[in-house]
């Protein structure tokens, strides 16, 4: 592929990375004022615009809501997927008449649009105001409390379609992860901020997406399925809160060498114990099979995992959310040193620069304690000890996906990040 930018001057393009140059920019800190659409000062046309989608958005909404309740087809649906739900339109699917209406539904899918603003008419004048992303915790976790009851429910996927390593540019990826709809209604973040652990008694395959959990969260969610019906738990691109240092979560300081057998021509040695709120101690306490009890080590596995046969994850690590006491610079310093170094190194002196030019022109940044940033790092020790023990697959294995982080300024899609199916032994 061949591309002339200005200046006539000829340049050749690799078109495998679908990337496609129209003109060089020598000086981009001149061309942002002139883009058509700025998003953090929209014009009053532009506006007027995304109004008229707010309708069309809450007439397709009334309309879907009512045609299920009214169509007696609907009565033999048996799979729901709600793909991209704006967060205001929650509390308008929490009724019971609607969810009464599809009572053969065996497979759902609820994933939730976090907004960054509302419009409104007021006085004949639009108003547009910026809001928390976190708003719209509380109504999907009022939602799933809803339907958690229903028996004919056996598949259920919740995540968000907003923010994390899912998003693009270099304003929203990694950025704006949002937590599993399980986060209490603390004023301040803690260690227990996710203990409101709902259960649903006859779902038998939980797929959570896109967000951050505490450890505990976790755990509690796996042991309080163990009496019902989960038979597959999977979790896709989900980060654990790191603990600050000032919590415990240090990394240990002195450690042992524990030598595991592999079917390779050498035994591996890994580092022991792990850190408090780490990936393997996790795995520990939820694995449907090997744990740290059957290394000779001393172990949270219940040894019963219930109806519990397969743990997927994929594309799973760590986060830290956006309270000045659990934010990054407050985790143990060997965690968040290798990203500073990265972050202020000379290979993103290009994106810092392009990031101050922009930054002006996106909208205000909101103080949301409740939005997460994913970290891009992982402990050796830890990423040593889940391939060793779960088989785990580290990073990413599409090219396209691990390229299309580093053209926003991030390192390679996949890094910190892993991919494990634990299965119970006889599975």
């Amino acid at each position: 592929m061949e591309a002339t930018p200005l200046g006539d001057e000829a340049v050749e393009l690799c078109s495998s990375n679908g990337l496609l140059v129209t003109a060089l920019d020598a000086d981009h800190t001149l061309s942002c004022s002139s883009y058509p659409v700025l998003p953090g000062r929209l014009t009053d046309p532009q506006l007027a615009a995304l109004m008229k989608v707010q309708w069309i958005q809450e007439s397709l909404k009334d309309a879907f809501i009512i045609g299920v309740m009214d169509s007696e087809t609907c009565r033999a649906v048996k799979s729901l997927n709600l793909a991209c739900l704006p967060g205001r339109c929650l509390e308008d699917f929490d009724r019971p008449d609607f969810w009464e209406a599809l009572p053969c539904l065996e497979t759902l899918k609820i994933m939730v649009l976090g907004e960054i603003a509302t419009l409104r008419y007021n006085n004949d004048k639009l108003q547009h105001r910026y809001v928390d992303m976190s708003r719209a915790i509380i109504p999907f976790k009022e939602l799933l409390r809803r339907i958690a009851g229903r028996d004919s429910i056996k598949n259920l996927h919740i995540g968000w379609a907003s923010g994390g390593e899912q998003a693009t540019g270099m304003f929203a990826r990694n950025t704006n992860l949002l937590p599993a709809p399980f986060l209490d209604e603390e004023l301040a973040p803690s260690p227990y901020m996710m203990d409101d652990i709902l259960v649903f008694p006859h779902v038998q395959h939980l797929t959570i997406s896109n967000s951050w959990m505490t450890p505990r969260a976790l755990e509690w969610l796996v042991a309080a399925h163990r009496e019902y019906r989960l038979q597959k738990l999977t979790l896709d691109s989900i980060s654990l809160q790191v603990l600050p240092r000032a919590l415990g979560g240090r990394l240990p300081e002195a450690t042992t060498k524990v030598r595991l057998e592999s079917q390779g021509p050498c035994d591996v040695a890994l580092d022991w114990p792990f850190r408090e709120w780490s990936w393997p101690q996790v795995l520990d306490a939820i694995s449907p099979d090997v744990h740290f009890g059957l290394l000779g080590k001393t172990t949270r596995n219940s040894r019963n995992p219930g109806a519990l046969k397969e743990i997927e994850l994929i594309s799973c690590g760590h986060s830290a959310i956006n309270h000045p006491t659990w934010c990054l610079t407050e985790l143990d310093v060997n965690i968040y040193q290798p990203i500073l170094l990265w972050t202020y190194g000379p290979s993103t002196s290009y994106f810092r620069s392009r990031h101050i030019a922009l930054e002006p022109h996106m909208p205000p940044v909101i103080c949301d304690n409740w939005l997460a940033t994913i970290i891009q790092f992982m402990p050796q020790a830890e990423a040593d000890a889940l391939r060793a023990i779960w088989g785990a697959t580290i990073g990413w294995q599409d090219a396209d996906s691990i390229l299309a982080a580093t053209l926003d300024g991030f390192q390679p899609g996949g890094t910190g990040r892993f991919s494990a199916v634990i299965r119970a032994t006889g599975c």
